[in-house]
């Protein structure tokens, strides 16, 4: 099986953690080329799936757009409904900022708002969607789908964000599958062929996140339980982690070390899933701006990680391309 990278970067403005500004700062967008001339390097087609703030501004739009016309990257949407216009009246708190809490029509409004705007300013129609803080739901999923998109990239697999009021997924797989609303269609990429709803679905590609072990299943079983009361009071977690018995990864150069983006890689290569999804934000590329990139210093180990881990990637002969492009490779 032909295996292939999609890199897609939540591309957005600086205030992490800001749920009220309407007029975001962006200067982490001029950082942009830093990260790019890696990709250009490996032949790496990364997909930047930007918010309103970032499609807004001049900027920003003649960097895309031009990185766009000459094929060196893909676009993609990404919708914080906190700046997303229309602005409605909705309280501006931690559970309003996952699309998947917010009134059908209030999701459609934005969605719509959103979609034009990237359409217009970019000359290009958008497949791809993520919600921002992963807040997707079967009203967002019917969203996209009567808005033309082709491809989602919300759903975290072995993940669930309900400690910050947002969605239970309970997904245990990272194959690309069907969605009609949030039921699951096809199960597996291999069966979409022989598939006669593939035109009423979106195709869910989900991040890539799992465990460095084989089991993935009762690698999850057992973090499960070890989370709950007595257990979490002795920290065995982090033991457990410590010592490589069970290890939660996220194909991510914010939160992985090399070594385990590399492990990882490998086990869901090995499992015959078809594609590695690596992620991240595009405030890491400004130190200061996201939790992950302090200081130059780290910026430096967190540019080095990405090219050291496409370099594994073109000696495993594995392609990097355009998020767009995987409903064509399916």
């Amino acid at each position: 099986m032909k295996h292939y990278l999609l890199i897609s970067i939540d591309t957005e403005e600086d205030a992490w953690g800001g749920y009220t500004i309407k007029n975001p700062p962006l200067e982490n967008i001029k950082s942009i080329h830093l990260i790019q001339r890696i990709f250009e390097k490996y032949c790496a087609i990364p997909t930047y799936l930007i918010n309103y703030p970032v499609s807004t501004d001049t900027f920003s739009i003649e960097l895309f757009g031009n990185l766009l016309e000459q094929n060196k990257c893909d676009i993609g949407t990404h919708c914080h409904p906190w700046n997303t216009p229309p602005f409605v009246i909705e309280e501006q708190t931690e559970k309003n900022s996952f699309m998947c809490n917010l009134p059908e029509k209030s999701v459609t409004d934005k969605m719509a708002q959103l979609h034009t705007t990237i359409t217009s300013n970019f000359n290009f129609t958008p497949i791809v969607f993520r919600a921002g803080r992963w807040g997707v739901g079967a009203n967002v999923i019917n969203t996209i789908r009567k808005l033309g998109y082709k491809i989602d990239t919300s759903i975290t697999p072995f993940k669930d964000w309900s400690d910050y009021s947002g969605p239970v997924f309970n997904l245990q797989t990272n194959n690309a599958f069907g969605l009609q609303g949030m039921h699951m269609q096809c199960l597996s990429a291999e069966h979409f062929g022989h598939c006669n709803k593939l035109e009423d679905c979106i195709i869910e590609i989900p991040p890539t996140i799992g465990f460095l072990q084989n089991n993935f299943q009762l690698s999850l079983k057992i973090g499960k339980l070890l989370k709950r009361k007595p257990y979490s009071t002795f920290h065995i977690l982090g033991i457990l982690d410590r010592f490589r018995v069970l290890n939660h990864r996220t194909l991510s150069p914010e939160t992985s070390s090399l070594a385990d983006m590399i492990k990882l890689s490998n086990v869901i290569m090995k499992k015959g899933h078809r594609f590695l999804n690596m992620t991240f934000h595009s405030t890491s590329l400004l130190p200061g701006k996201s939790p992950f990139v302090k200081n130059d210093r780290e910026l430096n180990l967190f540019l080095d990680k990405i090219e050291k881990y496409l370099e594994f990637l073109k000696n495993e002969n594995v392609s990097c391309i355009g998020m767009s492009k995987a409903f064509e490779v399916l």
